[in-house]
């Protein structure tokens, strides 16, 4: 018998039990119907809580259980001030107000016509910076139809052509996420297109215009793109130049949300229903139309559509610190 030791899938199933609270006695039925002698289990389960490994580990354990508590007691709080999640729109916010109320609590906000404000508003049509920049080479992605996470492919998929060519395809392609013009092009660096910014402004004064290089993306793109329900590591300032986008937003309170993700992406799509079954998670959805502003606090999940074609402009050089790369819980 005592040659007899558990499989490490076995030991490692036992080591994870134990640490999550299970007593030794309720796991041995588990491991006789496996085929493991009771006695076996039972000098296992009795070395493991007694290893360094394992005292070490309880403790890490206790500290996450600690932070676990204090996401559901602010969770809970927030549940029960508001049992359904809603974004405020606030069409004549002050930067002082902003800062205040939504910057520093993290609470997404709806500001209607502040990019009307940019002179791009109006300006910026596709036919206006085919004929202003055609000649311009940008990189867009294509292809995404034929991955499933396609998002995070982008290095993978994306091709150069001429603006003026691009800009013909996604007027011509009808509904289609195949296609697309994003942050991760990082087309709003290259100097050829530099004279963009002048058409920009500060939001008011929330917003550093001194920040822009590696601050502010660029997305041009068909009805139907689809940014898949996902993470930023930073506080992110969303304008609508031209067209429509809808946005779906969650807490990251929701850390049913980590369950499978992938690094900031979430497992789920919630427009599927079938995928978000069983999921414990509020969803606010926002219509943010062409002049519209939204801020999406750092860690809030987001999927974002398009509703037709359409140009906007993502900000994170805030007149704030906006520093949160560390902020990966799903890596």
């Amino acid at each position: 018998m005592s040659d007899v030791r558990l499989s490490p899938a076995h030991r490692s199933w036992l080591f994870e039990n134990l640490l999550r609270g299970s007593d030794a006695e309720a796991l041995v039925p588990q491991l006789s119907a496996l085929g493991v002698p009771e006695g076996v289990s039972r000098a296992e389960a009795a070395q493991i809580v007694a290893s360094p490994d394992f005292v070490g580990a309880r403790r890490v354990v206790a500290e996450g259980r600690r932070h676990t508590q204090v996401v559901g007691l602010l969770r809970g709080v927030a549940r029960e001030g508001a049992p359904t999640l809603t974004v405020d729109r606030r069409p004549d916010l002050t930067p002082g107000e902003f800062f205040e109320r939504y910057y520093a609590t993290s609470t997404p906000v709806l500001l209607p016509g502040c990019a009307r404000a940019f002179g791009a508003f109006g300006r910026w049509t596709p036919e206006h910076l085919s004929a202003r920049f055609g000649d311009v080479e940008i990189e867009h992605v294509q292809g995404r139809d034929a991955e499933r996470h396609y998002d995070e492919l982008t290095p993978r998929l994306s091709v150069r052509a001429p603006l003026r060519e691009y800009i013909a395809r996604v007027l011509g392609a009808g509904e289609t996420n195949d296609v697309y013009f994003v942050a991760n092009n990082h087309n709003l660096d290259r100097p050829e297109l530099a004279a963009l910014w002048d058409d920009l402004g500060d939001a008011g004064g929330l917003l550093d215009p001194r920040r822009r290089a590696g601050c502010a993306s660029l997305w041009i793109g068909p009805g139907g793109t689809v940014t898949p329900l996902h993470h930023d590591t930073c506080n992110v300032f969303f304008t609508q130049i031209f067209g429509a986008k809808r946005f779906t937003l969650a807490s990251p309170l929701d850390t049913d949300l980590l369950r499978g993700a992938r690094a900031m992406y979430a497992a789920v799509d919630p427009e599927d229903p079938a995928s978000i079954e069983g999921v414990d998670a509020r969803f606010a959805t926002v219509d943010v139309e062409a002049g519209d502003a939204l801020f999406v606090p750092v860690g809030w999940w987001h999927h974002v559509r398009a509703l037709s074609v359409s140009i906007s402009v993502a900000f994170s050089g805030f007149a704030r610190p906006n520093h949160f790369g560390w902020y990966v819980p799903g890596g």
